[in-house]
């Protein structure tokens, strides 16, 4: 069965969607920390599929996400070992969901959202937050690179991001950044390293 496609995407019919819920099910890598696993397929976001669960040993309900790219899987499993406090609680990983080579990753699960109630600081945080991950990320570099994870970062590869969120109906002014990303690239990469 095919459960990828060509942007090695998970393909989210119901088939596949049982297929995967089946193979986490019979991994004993995951079911040892986690109990009641649901599928939980999210909005945003087209290359996972996210699972609710709940943490046998706490009882928390807790986030599994499979089809974790590698990159995504080394920077998670570093932060959470050196900074865990830029990321929600890791408590599990791995690389294969029975015989499919797919990253996962079990961790806590934020129950929250842009909302009046942040009365208008969530963008100053998430500045703060990304500062604090571009501080921690300078520590982890050489390893990372070693390991084949430190990619640069192309305004190509960020317009495509962009436009991908203008697609899918993104909140806030995506469009008009997209509109200014080429026109201003240089201005960016001159202030943000």
């Amino acid at each position: 069965m095919q459960i990828l496609d060509e942007r090695h995407c998970i393909i989210k019919t119901r088939e596949v969607i049982d297929y995967l819920h089946q193979l986490v099910l019979a991994e004993p890598a995951i079911t040892s920390v986690v109990a009641e696993v649901a599928p939980n397929p999210q909005r945003w976001g087209s290359s996972a599929l996210h699972f609710s669960a709940r943490h046998r040993s706490s009882g928390e309900s807790v986030l599994l996400k499979v089809n974790v790219p590698r990159d995504q899987l080394w920077w998670t499993r570093n932060l959470a070992q050196y900074y865990p406090e830029l990321q929600p609680s890791v408590f599990a990983t791995g690389e294969l969901v029975g015989d499919e080579r797919l990253g996962w990753i079990i961790w806590e699960q934020v129950h929250t959202g842009l909302h009046p109630g942040w009365q208008g600081h969530e963008f100053d945080l998430l500045l703060e937050a990304g500062v604090r991950f571009q501080v921690a990320s300078r520590t982890l570099a050489y390893s990372a690179q070693a390991a084949g994870v430190l990619n640069e970062l192309r305004v190509e590869d960020l317009g495509a991001l962009i436009e991908q969120g203008v697609r899918r109906g993104a909140p806030g002014p995506a469009e008009r950044v997209l509109q200014r990303l080429f026109e201003h690239w240089a201005w960016v990469q001159d202030v943000c390293e």
